[in-house]
């Protein structure tokens, strides 16, 4: 028992100064993103764009660090989803990220990665949260998040 407890108390070591994201710099970048800017026409945002800011992870079942900051959008749209996912190809193309190789059933890229000044690489996704398949006319949600490392020992 007290070897479990010991594995699962924080010892007291804290993140090091200057590592997370020290004044959201990369949390105001991401969410000020011209990916951000605009929805696809006809599209409804569902509540305001999340800002999630770096956090630091204390030991438990996982070992200590940063979660960094991400941004998220939820928005449904009635459009079939080849105009959604066509529509943010363009424009994540167009605000300097680039396709990851791996596609979507329709053929779209479902994640794309953009470095920042500064030199962090970013990774957006955008992702059809409906489970079902909808029928024409009828809305799909989806989510859009774009998500940075947190600032480590080195400032990188």
């Amino acid at each position: 028992m007290t070897l479990l407890l010991a594995a699962c108390s924080d010892v007291g070591n804290g993140p090091t100064p200057g590592t997370g994201d020290p004044g959201n710099k990369r949390l105001n970048q991401l969410s000020t993103d011209p990916i951000f800017a605009s929805l696809p026409p006809g599209a409804q945002q569902v509540g305001s764009m999340e800002k999630i800011a770096a956090k630091y992870r204390r030991p438990a079942f996982e070992p200590a660090g940063w979660d960094g900051p991400a941004v998220k959008v939820t928005f449904s749209d009635a459009q079939p989803p080849e105009s959604v996912f066509s529509f943010y190809t363009s424009n994540a193309v167009a605000a300097g990220w680039m396709p990851a190789t791996n596609r979507n059933v329709l053929g779209f890229p479902e994640t794309w990665n953009k470095t920042f000044p500064g030199k962090w690489l970013a990774n957006l996704g955008l992702i059809d949260m409906s489970l079902r398949t909808a029928k024409p006319g009828e809305a799909h949600t989806y989510v859009l998040n774009a998500a940075a490392p947190a600032i480590d020992a080195n400032g990188h």
